[in-house]
């Protein structure tokens, strides 16, 4: 999962997946306690889907950490966007998910995927 650290207009990569999980944990909560937002895109091959209104996995990690730190986490559903340097060629939709603390990860994954799925429906 790629995870971003945001302070005001600042974005800054803190892990592309690769790192170690006890590495990124540590990335997130200093991030966390010095009051930036952690933004995480945990779906897995989210550009190799053909079907935008499909929901690929979704990674574990960034569900356990915020567990294991106890920080609320708010799903977004973005309708597709072209993956051409990022580049949005028709009209986009965002919305927000119900914010919630992950206490199991298994069923917060759950619920957070057919979240995704219903509101993605919807675009």
């Amino acid at each position: 999962a790629h995870v971003y650290a945001k302070w005001f207009l600042g974005n800054r990569l803190i892990s592309s997946g690769s790192g170690s999980f006890a590495k990124t944990l540590d990335q997130v909560k200093h991030r966390l306690e010095n009051g930036w937002s952690v933004i995480c895109y945990p779906e897995r091959g989210y550009f190799l889907r053909q079907d935008k209104n499909k929901i690929v996995e979704l990674r574990t990690g960034i569900f356990s950490i915020a567990k294991q730190l106890g920080a609320h986490i708010a799903p977004v559903a973005i309708s597709h966007i072209e993956h051409n340097c990022g580049f949005v060629t028709k009209q986009m939709h965002l919305k927000c998910g119900p914010r919630q603390r992950v206490s199991n990860v298994s069923k917060t994954i759950l619920h957070v995927r057919k979240w995704l799925q219903d509101t993605l429906a919807t675009f």
